[in-house]
């Protein structure tokens, strides 16, 4: 038996170089955008409706149907989630609540001609938050035939000690004696089997985007716009696996394998859009977004404890590492339809194309074609689709919408299910000067995912259901 005594230096982490997973490419590419409450209200579907700074995320060209001097706008927002997860015929639940600023912007519009091929030109800055992290799940099961280890044990199969305590996967579990040796061959305390796991995730952090727009209003027929938007990640994983021995008095009690991993970076991207008024109840816009080009650094922290014959041990704290990678999101085309129903109110669909399949990891110092094609093996193309409305009621303004986001990923045993999203929301203004904008949206999604790899053990089934509230208030001049 190795030592019961282990005193840990900072080492070099050699496979949290590459630790990336692939699905966090596209994860990090995907957006739910929030925005004002307008927009929120509406599903996200304004970018052939113009007139608010959510459309900016879809089609900068929405920006030319400002017609007022200026316009600030601030949009506070309250959101709630719980994820329900089954695991071995067993239902967990947990919630998270978080405040956040949805939006935060300001629109100037200026006049050139009453007849001229320039009317207006427009130019807008502001915030749009872009994907909400926030989830905690939890998952709970009696596994009768496996332990997290065994998956440890594949992968550590024919590597040295030496190598095995010069990377932090497998580190934790060494030295508080879940990986041990004898003989010469590696051995474990914990059953192979007839054990209560539980595997708790704490999600939190968000993506926004500060974008700089400007537009043009050609003959009050055709709009343009452009914008570039430097976007922000920041996102940290509290992630547990405890497994406990159901058979009482033997030697293993338990033990929690964990890691902190932080995400933070910046990115930047561009889009342009048109819009066109064949007639004047029908609007047609066509958009493109580049890719968002990010520099991100991640943090990896893991730990361990363990209960052995009635003694805890802990692995060292000093176990950290970081390091920087790029990431090149996939490109983005999209067109919007809006139905105009005189001054009753309006109809809008936005439609859009990415393929996940076309994320990319980079690095200096690590070559990431391996990863790659692994993105390409577990992404695939996906449609987003958004519809909404909007109707006048003497001076209240009634909204709705629906959008279905596709699954980013291929189907198979682990997946990630199509996002839906149901929205509501009112508008009044106060004085023709000063609005308030209600939104309340409903967006549900479903996965399934091995709480880690082996032959033969169960999926985790999650259901997420997250409940936004938002308030902007606009102010015209």
């Amino acid at each position: 038996m190795k030592r019961l005594f282990f005193t840990t230096i900072i080492l070099i982490a050699i496979k949290t170089l590459s630790a990336q997973p692939a699905k966090d490419a596209v994860l990090l590419s995907q957006y739910i955008s929030q925005g004002t409450a307008r927009s929120q209200a509406m599903a996200g579907a304004v970018g052939a409706m113009g007139n608010d700074f959510g459309c900016v995320a879809t089609n900068p060209a929405g920006l030319g149907l400002y017609r007022s001097r200026g316009e600030f706008t601030l949009t506070p927002a309250l959101s709630f989630s719980s994820a329900a997860s089954t695991y071995f015929g067993q239902t967990e639940k947990a919630t998270k609540s978080n405040f956040n600023l949805s939006n935060m912007d300001i629109v100037l519009s200026r006049e050139q001609s009453n007849y001229g091929t320039l009317r207006f030109w427009q130019i807008g800055f502001g915030l749009n938050r872009t994907y909400n992290f926030n989830q905690n799940t939890l998952a709970r099961g009696n596994n009768a035939n496996s332990s997290i280890v065994d998956s440890f044990f594949g992968d550590i199969d024919g590597i040295s000690i030496d190598e095995l305590t010069d990377n932090y996967n497998y580190l934790p579990a060494w030295s508080t004696y879940i990986i041990d040796t004898m003989n010469d061959a590696y051995t474990t305390p914990v059953p192979q089997g007839n054990l209560a796991q539980t595997r708790s995730l704490k999600s939190s952090g968000h993506t926004d985007e500060w974008t700089l727009a400007g537009s043009m209003n050609l003959i009050d027929k055709v709009f343009l716009g452009a914008a570039i938007g430097i976007a922000h990640i920041n996102r940290t994983n509290n992630y547990s696996f405890t497994e406990e021995n159901l058979n009482s008095g033997e030697f293993f009690s338990e033990w929690t394998n964990s890691e902190r991993v932080g995400t933070s970076g910046v990115g930047l991207n561009a889009r342009i859009g048109i819009i066109a008024f064949p007639t004047r109840w029908l609007r047609i816009g066509l958009a493109y977004h580049t890719p968002t080009s990010y520099t991100l650094k991640e943090t990896w922290e893991p730990s361990a404890t363990s209960v052995l014959n009635g003694h805890t041990y802990s692995s060292s704290s000093d176990l950290y590492t970081s390091y920087t990678y790029n990431l090149r999101t996939p490109h983005k085309f999209g067109a919007n339809l809006a139905f105009i129903i005189g001054s009753k109110g309006l109809i809008t669909a936005d439609y859009e194309f990415l393929n996940y399949r076309q994320a990319t990891f980079s690095a200096n110092d690590w070559d990431y074609t391996g990863k790659n094609e692994e993105i390409k093996s577990v992404g695939r193309a996906a449609s987003n689709f958004r519809i909404g409305t909007e109707w006048v009621l003497g001076n209240v303004y009634l909204r709705g919408g629906f959008a279905f986001y596709g699954s980013p990923y291929q189907d198979g045993e682990e997946k990630v299910g199509n996002t839906f999203v149901y929205s509501t929301g009112i508008g009044y203004p106060i004085t023709s000067k000063f609005i308030i904008d209600l939104a309340y949206s409903f967006i549900n999604g479903s996965n399934a995912l091995f709480p880690y790899r082996y032959e033969g053990i169960s999926t985790i089934g999650e259901n997420h259901m997250r409940h936004n509230a938002a308030l902007s208030l606009k102010l015209k001049w």
